[in-house]
């Protein structure tokens, strides 16, 4: 699995021309949406879930 994680984050560093930061902020983002999709939370209309969608 990590390589796998790690080939995915050097595909996108090479072709992307990404920062570490923006490396880390691009594939945290998408690991919340998972969550959060996993969770059915971009349907809730709580504090909470509209913060970590936003």
């Amino acid at each position: 699995m990590r390589t796998c994680y790690a080939k995915q984050v050097e595909y996108v560093r090479a072709v992307s021309g990404a920062s570490n930061e923006q490396l880390r902020r691009y594939f945290a983002d998408g690991l919340l949406s998972n969550v959060m999709m996993a969770i059915d939370a971009t349907t809730l209309d709580t504090p909470w879930a509209r913060a970590l969608r936003a």
